[in-house]
């Protein structure tokens, strides 16, 4: 019976150890981001370009989608598109002029900062236009220990 008791004990004792040494995780609800729309870009005018501004944070991706449906006959201004940190200066996405674009980067600490999506048309006439999508969200779940 003695022996029992003694079990029992030392199994007490280390369901205690093991509470105290580990802490309760607590999941950090991290943002999912989604911007999608349909831009009508003017080669020659006011509205040949269009931009936004985001703070992106490491352990993030960013997955960009965009398409310039065929319009038909006749010449049109070639779309532009990048993201790059305004501080920096460093591109995430780089320049690119493709019709149909599809791409995910994953952000590590050193891309973390803040950047401008951009999609202009190169100059002349006529209008273009761009169905984008731009996804931006944890690459998994983040915890926190609880202290």
């Amino acid at each position: 019976m003695e022996q029992v008791f003694a079990v029992i004990i030392v199994i007490l004792i280390m369901v205690a150890a093991y509470a105290f040494v580990v802490r309760e995780e607590i999941v950090e609800v991290a943002s999912i981001e989604t911007y999608q729309g349909v831009l009508d870009l003017e080669g020659g005018g006011d509205d040949d370009r269009y931009s936004f501004d985001r703070q992106l944070k490491e352990d993030y991706q960013v997955h960009v989608k965009y398409k310039v449906p065929d319009a038909g006959g006749g010449l049109q201004p070639i779309v532009h598109f990048k993201v790059w940190n305004e501080t920096t200066g460093k591109e995430l996405f780089a320049e690119t002029t493709s019709a149909n674009y599809d791409k995910n980067i994953r952000l590590d600490a050193e891309d973390s900062g803040h950047y401008q999506f951009l999609w202009w048309v190169s100059t002349g006439s006529g209008s273009i236009r761009v169905e984008y999508d731009v996804l931006i969200e944890p690459t998994e779940k983040l915890f926190e220990k609880k202290t």
